[in-house]
């Protein structure tokens, strides 16, 4: 269970995780990343079960190539994910309702950012191994924070993007990554759903360059810009005491 957020802007992708892994049989979480990169123009990011995800983190570092097309590299990923889901869907059918048959049981969806030379594309593929395109301008999410996550979120994205396109500016990816930090920040702090925590982890994959993960003073700022926006809404002071709370757990 998670809440991840992958924006396509015109210089690039963004992509921001929390870090909150639940486990269902033990009621406990550990802090983990979940954004990964197999290969050096592939960013990966993942919600589902701990278990499956750890397959397909070693299934794609095995199996894919930088020589490989896109649609090579998508195709191979949809058939991981479709492999994985023939093994366990039947193993695990039994966690969920009754009325599931097995083949309906949810195990991981994926967003996919790959590099092409002077561009990046963003994916979104679903539990049952189906990709759709994110194409500039959009975003896209998964976990089983996104429908709560939704509210915060949407509208100032919208904003966002419908002032770029107006005034002709080129997208900075770095100042989207606040607007999707605020969210997963607003689920955690207001426990709308309690999978989604442990801080935010945040991916910058700028056209042309190798994908990265911010550094600890983008983090800085971000974390900053987030306070201040929760301060507009009076939850500035929860926020903080919640991150402050989270670390005496951790320690």
């Amino acid at each position: 269970m998670t809440y991840i957020i992958s924006a396509k802007c015109k210089d690039g992708v963004v992509i921001v995780s929390d870090k909150r892994i639940w486990d269902d049989t033990e009621c406990t979480y550990t802090i983990e990343d979940k954004v990964f990169k197999p290969i050096k123009n592939v960013l990966i990011s993942c919600s589902g079960f701990k278990g499956i995800i750890d397959m397909l983190k070693d299934e794609t570092k095995n199996r894919l190539a930088e020589s490989q097309t896109t649609k090579e590299k998508l195709d191979l990923i949809e058939d991981i994910i479709d492999e994985l889901n023939k093994r366990y869907q039947p193993r695990l059918a039994p966690l969920f309702p009754r009325n599931l048959e097995p083949e309906e049981v949810e195990l991981v969806e994926c967003l996919v950012a790959i590099g092409e030379e002077q561009n990046v594309r963003l994916f979104k593929i679903s539990r049952v191994g189906y990709r759709e395109e994110i194409t500039e301008n959009k975003y896209g999410a998964i976990g089983s924070g996104e429908p709560c996550g939704r509210v915060f979120l949407k509208k100032p994205l919208e904003i966002v993007f419908e002032n770029i396109i107006k005034e002709g500016k080129t997208s900075q990816i770095t100042n989207i990554a606040h607007i999707l930090a605020f969210s997963i920040c607003m689920v955690s702090t207001l426990e709308v759903n309690l999978s989604v925590g442990g801080g935010f982890d945040v991916w910058y994959y700028f056209n042309g360059q190798d994908p990265r993960e911010a550094s600890d003073e983008e983090n800085e700022q971000i974390e900053k810009d987030v306070s201040i926006d929760m301060d507009f809404i009076d939850l500035g002071q929860w926020y903080r005491h919640g991150k402050h709370q989270s670390k005496i757990e951790l320690t």
